[in-house]
């Protein structure tokens, strides 16, 4: 069995003892290693796998955040203030296998 499977094997344990969550943290202080593309690429296959997911972009650059939106660049982050439409994180998110928004309570 590989490594992943492993760590996939595991998870699904947890879950069945109810166990506390498990944290993964991804930490280096040299830039370009590719933290963000494997949290990002990490979160998305424990979340294929069933898994709960929550993935918390600590970085100021904000690129796991701008990943999960569909940010291409500095424009699509200055779009989110000068246009109508979508104005927080929460509002922007979907139901886990929906088209259905989160609503924002008023």
């Amino acid at each position: 069995m590989d490594d992943a499977n492993d760590l996939f094997g595991s998870l699904d344990s947890a879950k069945k003892k109810k166990q506390a969550a498990r944290q993964i943290a991804l930490f280096n202080h040299k830039g370009g290693v590719s933290k963000t593309t494997t949290a990002f690429n990490l979160g998305w296959m424990l979340a294929e796998k069933r898994q709960r997911v929550l993935l918390v972009d600590c970085d100021p650059q904000c690129n796991l955040t701008g990943m999960f939106l569909g940010f291409t660049g500095v424009e699509d982050i200055e779009k989110l203030y000068t246009q109508d439409g979508i104005r927080n994180i929460r509002d922007g998110l979907l139901v886990s296998g929906t088209t259905q928004r989160f609503s924002t309570p008023r």
